[in-house]
């Protein structure tokens, strides 16, 4: 793949201590490797803020003053961003290992400005449970996919 450029992941939290190591964990395995982490914590009294410190420098950590909603808290934490893409993993999910890889260069060799994926459903102890399977489409979209919000998907930051 030729495309290097920066994907800017966006993990609001809010008390996710449970689970949120090994979702950081799932970005650090990724097989693309040019990404920063915009950790968000939405006022947390847990121990989020210490899993997320204990990382490197290429997790940037926000601490807000008080909660606010999931999309004023994602907003937030959109204009810390520098990438050119931009993604968003809950602090309860994982990436698959090559997810950025595939969705980057799928958005770089056919100019997409957004791409999805389908979702894998586990419990707490890693069985899976349900797949949401989407059938992916191109084109003029984006109005369809709102009707259908459980993907994961990352989109490209124009003007950057």
């Amino acid at each position: 793949m030729n495309n290097n450029s920066l994907v800017s992941i966006i993990m609001n939290c809010y008390n996710s201590e449970q689970y949120l190591k090994e979702a950081i964990d799932s970005i650090y395995s990724q097989t693309y490797q040019n990404w920063e982490i915009i950790f968000w914590d939405n006022a947390s009294t847990d121990n989020s803020s210490n899993i997320a410190n204990s990382y490197d420098n290429r997790v940037k950590y926000y601490l807000a003053l008080e909660t606010v909603s999931l999309g004023k808290a994602r907003n937030f934490a959109l204009e810390k961003a520098s990438g050119e893409y931009i993604a968003f993993l809950d602090c309860d999910d994982v990436y698959s290992p090559d997810k950025l890889q595939k969705q980057v260069k799928l958005m770089h060799n056919k100019n997409y400005a957004m791409c999805y994926g389908s979702v894998i459903i586990i419990n707490e102890r890693g069985k899976e449970i349900k797949r949401d399977i989407v059938k992916n489409k191109s084109g003029n979209i984006f109005s369809n996919l709102l009707m259908n919000i459980p993907l994961k998907m990352v989109l490209k930051i124009l003007n950057r």
